[in-house]
């Protein structure tokens, strides 16, 4: 061995056993096996501190008859309006013999046409309607744009046979 090889291998050794020491010190972090279950913690055995809040000062006011200007902002009761103004938001839509893609299409509106709404079904999802041509028909409400909302409609009920 020339003096050359010695010189290069005492220069690698300390390295690789750097590196060995180094790789045996790391422990792995991985686990190919079942996890480990921490085991469960015990009860704590001195009673936790409780918070006690003292009872506040409570103001009241007396009651006084309404005036004219709190009676005047009251709103007055909702009632189900009688029927709302409607536009077709769809390319065309169908109107059909009672509420629900299952009834026969009676009719057609197009696109943009204004109609009358009288009537909703129980779920708000249907509309009871009457057609240019004066049959009464039920149209989809997710392809109708109403004036008062489709909720605001009286419910309305399906004649069956139509």
């Amino acid at each position: 061995m020339s003096m050359a090889e010695i010189a290069r291998s005492c220069r690698v050794a300390p390295i690789l056993v750097c590196a060995l020491a180094l790789i045996s010190a790391c422990k792995p972090t991985i686990s190919i096996g079942p996890a480990a279950t921490a085991s469960p913690a015990r009860a704590a055995t001195t009673p936790r501190p409780t918070i006690t809040t003292m009872p506040s000062e409570v103001v009241t006011e007396a009651a006084s008859a309404p005036t004219e200007a709190a009676a005047a902002q009251t709103p007055a009761p909702t009632t189900a309006a009688a029927t709302a103004q409607c536009t077709v938001t769809a390319r065309g839509l169908n109107v059909r013999s009672g509420p629900g893609t299952n009834f026969g299409i009676v009719g057609n509106l197009a696109a943009n046409q204004a109609i009358t709404a009288s009537g909703r079904n129980n779920t708000s999802d249907w509309l009871a309607l009457k057609t240019p041509d004066g049959k009464d028909g039920w149209a989809s409400a997710k392809f109708l744009n109403c004036t008062p909302g489709a909720n605001t409609l009286p419910v309305a009920t399906a004649q069956p046979g139509r």
